[in-house]
């Protein structure tokens, strides 16, 4: 294969994008050849280059990850290499139009920028069914779909002390994902309500990610105190050692999210043994599979009572903890990786 540079907008460990391209860059082996960036942070800074001093040639191939507006997008038409689209998904502006006038707009031009990236690119990869749909609604002359590479054993930890060892043996619920508006965390929380009143008072929702907005976080955070039930904690961003403290201790991960454009989470919670409920929504069904329970209208009182149910049967949580671990095995990096090496090979 020849030489390939991985242009990533915002480099750092710890996020998804972050994750699959450190990933990518070793399954490319040899043939890497370094990341280009807008900015970076953290370890991968002295592994990057920014994009304005970058140099690259005709016979060489840009893999671009896409998920946001970048001035990488307009430094793409003046090379002469060949690019490939690496598409993580544009979260749709009107989301976040009454949180983050600006951010939404940047999403508004992402999408711009991305039917111009279809006259360009030689090939668009998504990661599910459900984005692959939208690269070719954007223009995209050949696509294909296949999942993130996720990061081997990043929950192969220990728990932190005090964190219980039995997923599924609590009533807590458990969300993981960044607190953004189009993850409708205010309907995870209005469920929860129900079940606590209804069914276990004494249950806690733990709300694990950083915030996306700081209006619509406020906005959750006196949310949660007008509910006035109590039990909703929000951890922010975590370790990976508390992450999977998380994942081993709650009851079940609850997802409420309407766009969705893979689902990390929730194959982290499956790999952990961790019921899932989720709403049907974007990439998660085909994510979830028959591994999950999922369901297409928010009854907030019908949700509560499918938690409860999976809480109080343990035959229940048993025979979803296997068919879920089952399920993530599908994702390992192991069965992943040979057909991402195939792909990138045959679009150059």
């Amino acid at each position: 294969m020849r030489r390939v540079y991985q242009v990533v907008p915002f480099l750092q460990e710890g996020d998804a994008i972050g994750d699959h391209a450190r990933q990518l860059a070793r399954v490319l082996g040899d043939a890497h050849a370094g990341y280009i960036v807008d900015r970076a942070g953290g370890a991968l800074a002295g592994e990057a280059i920014r994009f304005d001093r970058a140099r690259v040639g005709s016979g060489d191939l840009l893999v671009y990850h896409v998920a946001h507006a970048s001035p990488i997008a307009g430094w793409l038409r003046t090379v002469r290499a060949e690019v490939i689209v690496d598409y993580h998904g544009i979260t749709p502006p009107e989301f976040l139009r009454g949180w983050d006038a600006g951010l939404a707009g940047a999403l508004a031009r992402a999408t711009s920028e991305l039917a111009d990236l279809a006259r360009r690119a030689v090939l668009g990869i998504a990661h599910s069914g459900f984005t692959c749909s939208e690269l070719d609604r954007a223009g995209f002359a050949r696509t294909a779909a296949l999942p993130i590479l996720l990061e081997p054993g990043r929950l192969a930890v220990a728990p932190t002390a005090g964190q219980g060892a039995e997923a599924g043996a609590s009533g807590d619920w458990l969300f993981v994902s960044r607190m953004a508006p189009n993850k409708r965390v205010e309907d995870v929380m209005k469920a929860f309500a129900v079940y606590r009143r209804a069914w276990c008072p004494g249950a806690q929702l733990h709300l694990v990610g950083r915030p996306d907005t700081e209006t619509y976080d406020a906005a959750l955070r006196r949310f949660a105190d007008r509910l006035g039930i109590g039990g909703i904690h929000f951890a922010g961003r975590v370790s990976n050692a508390e992450l999977a403290g998380h994942y081993r201790s709650a009851g079940l991960l609850v997802s409420m999210s309407e766009h969705e454009g893979f689902g990390v989470t929730l194959i982290e919670a499956m790999a952990a043994g961790l019921p899932v409920l989720a709403y049907a929504a974007g990439a998660v069904p085909e994510t979830l599979g028959e591994a999950g329970i999922l369901f297409r209208a928010k009854r907030y009182d019908e949700v509560a009572a499918l938690a409860a149910e999976v809480v109080g049967d343990p035959a229940l949580r048993a025979r979803l903890a296997a068919a879920g671990k089952a399920r993530a095995a599908a994702f390992a990096p192991e069965v992943i990786a040979p057909r991402w090496r195939e792909l990138l090979a045959a679009g150059a």
